[in-house]
C-alpha cells in the first residue's frame, strides 16, 4: 500500500514525503531508455489508479502544465517527455475502463481532477455528463466528489465546494437545483430522494 498525506487543506500529496520511498526511486535509473521502460509499465499494469492520478497532478503542477507557477526544471522528478509519455497511457486507462470501476477508486475527485488538467478536460466533462445523466447516476458521482477538510470547531468534514462545481457541474446553483428537483420528486425511491435532501446540506459556505 503507498503512503499518502493529508495537508492543511485535505488534499493528497503523494510525492511529498513518500516520493523518494516509492516513486521516487525512479531518479536512481540513469539510462533514459529504461525510464521510459519503467514508466510505461507502471502507469500501464499499476493496479492503483488513485496514487498514478497523485503523481500525474503533482508532476503536471511542477512543469507549470497547470497552475501558476512551475518547479525549477532542476528539481523536476520527471522530464517533460516522460510526462507526456505517461500522461498518453493515464488517458487511455481512463477511457478505456469501466464507469463502474472508476467510481470505485479511492480520492475519486483527485482522479477527475488529474483526468481534466492533464489535458483533456473535454472528456472529462464528456464522462461526467454521461455518467450524470440519470438521477441515481447524478447523486452516485456528486457522493464521491466531496472534499475532506477538518476544523477545530466542526472536526472532520465532507463538503461540497464551489470549485468543484464550477468545473464538473456549471456551478452550486445548477446543482443544488437539480438536487431540490429529485428530493422533491414523488416518483422517485424514498432513497433517492433522502440521498438528495442530505447532499443539499453538503454545500461549503
Amino acid at each position: 500500500m503507498v503512503p499518502y498525506t493529508k495537508n492543511d487543506f485535505g488534499y493528497t500529496q503523494f510525492l511529498k514525503g513518500s516520493r523518494h520511498e516509492v516513486f521516487g526511486l525512479i531518479e536512481l535509473i540513469d539510462s533514459s531508455d529504461t525510464r521510459a521502460k519503467t514508466l510505461e509499465t507502471l502507469f500501464s499494469d499499476g493496479k492503483s489508479l488513485a496514487w498514478l492520478a497523485g503523481i500525474i497532478r503533482e508532476t503536471i503542477f511542477a512543469h507549470g502544465v497547470h497552475g501558476d507557477q512551475a518547479d525549477p526544471e532542476d528539481t523536476w522528478l520527471l522530464t517533460a517527455e516522460e510526462l507526456e509519455l505517461i500522461k498518453k497511457i493515464f488517458l487511455k486507462r481512463l477511457t478505456e475502463s469501466q464507469p463502474s470501476s472508476l467510481l470505485k477508486v479511492p480520492h475519486f475527485l483527485s482522479l477527475m481532477y488529474a483526468w481534466h488538467q492533464v489535458g483533456d478536460a473535454e472528456g472529462a466533462l464528456s464522462w461526467i455528463s454521461h455518467q450524470t445523466a440519470s438521477d441515481p447516476g447524478f447523486l452516485a458521482v456528486l457522493e464521491k466528489m466531496k472534499s475532506w477538510s477538518d476544523s477545530s470547531s466542526e472536526g472532520v468534514q465532507y463538503k461540497l465546494r464551489p470549485e468543484t462545481l464550477d468545473t464538473f457541474f456549471g456551478g452550486a446553483s445548477a446543482v443544488k437545483h437539480r438536487l431540490k428537483l429529485i428530493s422533491k420528486n414523488d416518483q422517485n425511491e424514498d432513497t433517492v430522494r433522502f440521498r438528495a435532501a442530505e447532499l443539499l446540506t453538503k454545500f461549503e459556505s
